[in-house]
């Protein structure tokens, strides 16, 4: 009796006892979930709901993650749909909604809100002279007249200077002015101030300045030139 001998394959014997070889598992592609697509579009509507400029972005995203949640929750066995993940989609969408509405009511608030006023730095020299151009302009009305003066019981000359004041504001309003006086060469020999209260829109109010004692400054005041300086209203 003569012994078979072991049978060879490909140049090599094989054993009776070997594990025979695994087939080659191809590599499935991945599949394409609705539902997970749908959460995904879904948060990236949710990011895009906190910025006011990209509420048309939020409103496309959001919809599509809506509807395609809405169908992979209606149909939870397609292609391995899981209804956790379409609501998680689902609930994302709606609340991309509410911060979208938000983030625009946040942002109108912010943009209506009244600007604070400016502080002004200015020197108040020059703060003063803005006031005064606009009282001056807009509500006031100051005509100068001339210089004069009168013997006191002594003998002494006593100056003064007649102004007369028209309310041109539209309402009643009192009124601070501070008056100079100039020489010929433009230097300054003397200031005053005058109050004017309550003088009502339209009227007028003769006042009277630069009442000085004095034979001396008389003669000064008579040829003199005399400016507002400085004018508020209140």
């Amino acid at each position: 009796m003569t012994a078979t001998a072991p049978s060879r394959e490909h140049g090599r014997a094989q054993s009776p006892y070997a594990r025979p070889e695994a087939p080659d598992r191809e590599k499935k592609p991945r599949e394409f979930r609705l539902d997970r697509t749908a959460a995904w579009l879904g948060g990236i509507a949710l990011a895009c709901a906190v910025v006011p400029m990209l509420r048309w972005a939020t409103i496309a995203f959001g919809t599509a993650a809506l509807l395609m949640g809405i169908t992979s929750l209606g149909r939870p066995k397609r292609a391995g749909a899981r209804r956790d993940v379409a609501g998680i989609a689902i609930a994302l969408a709606v609340l991309s909604g509410f911060g979208m509405v938000a983030s625009q009511t946040a942002f109108s608030a912010v943009a209506g809100e009244k600007k604070k006023p400016v502080v002004n730095t200015a020197p108040p020299e020059v703060v003063q002279a803005l006031t005064t151009e606009q009282v001056l302009s807009r509500q006031a009305k100051v005509e100068i007249g001339k210089a004069s003066s009168e013997l006191d019981p002594s003998g002494i000359k006593e100056s003064s200077l007649t102004v007369s004041i028209t309310n041109t504001g539209g309402k009643t309003l009192s009124f601070d002015f501070e008056f100079v006086a100039l020489d010929a060469k433009g230097k300054e020999i003397t200031r005053d101030n005058a109050f004017v209260p309550t003088l009502g829109d339209g009227k007028i109010a003769t006042i009277k300045v630069f009442n000085i004692l004095g034979n001396e400054m008389a003669e000064k005041l008579s040829g003199a030139t005399f400016q507002v300086v400085k004018a508020s209203s209140y």
